[in-house]
């Protein structure tokens, strides 16, 4: 059951953090003006696919901590 907690931890906490990310790089596009747009979308999609990876930990906590309940229960 550790693992699945530690997995769903850690995938929020990534998930989180790419989330300020995204949102600070989409900030500093919309308010400097030497900021370029091609820039913003680049650093978006990589924040994209780290949150991707953080939703996969975070789903395979999910399954691994459902699959240890129903063991218990039997």
């Amino acid at each position: 059951m550790s693992l699945a907690v530690t997995l769903i931890i850690i995938g929020l906490v990534i998930g989180f953090l790419a989330f300020c990310f995204a949102a600070l790089n989409m900030f500093r596009g919309v308010t400097s003006p030497s900021f370029s747009f091609g820039g913003m979308i680049a650093g978006h999609l990589g924040a994209m696919v780290v949150m991707a990876f953080g939703g996969l930990l975070f789903a395979v906590g999910v399954i691994l901590g459902i699959i240890n309940a129903l063991n218990l229960i039997r």
